[in-house]
């Protein structure tokens, strides 16, 4: 079951970031996870601290445009979605939802 498997990949990222608290890439996996495992609060949450000490503005604009989607606030989603297109206008998973984020828009 994925489930399962994101629920044990959780469990074992938040005992890693006991250890490592301010690893980027732990925390990014971390919110990934969240987000997979349909934990959309805890994951937007952690991408917004994330967004705050990272160079790494388009992956996270991405995300955190992703977790409103997905929260069904469309607004902020297509606000995420346009900062990670001015970032980078060939980003393709971005090209996918723009378009989604417009119709709910109108």
């Amino acid at each position: 079951n994925s489930q399962l498997r994101y629920n044990d990949s959780i469990f074992y990222l938040e005992k890693a970031l006991k250890t490592f608290p301010e690893n980027y890439r732990l925390e990014r996996a971390l919110a990934i996870r969240y987000l997979t495992a349909n934990k959309i609060e805890k994951a937007l949450f952690l991408f917004k601290k994330i967004y705050e000490k990272t160079d790494d503005k388009l992956d996270i604009t991405y995300r955190i445009g992703l977790a409103y989607f997905y929260l069904k606030q469309y607004n902020f989603a297509k606000e995420y979605f346009l900062i990670s297109l001015n970032l980078e206008n060939n980003y393709i998973h971005i090209l996918y939802y723009v378009p989604l984020i417009l119709c709910f828009h109108l």
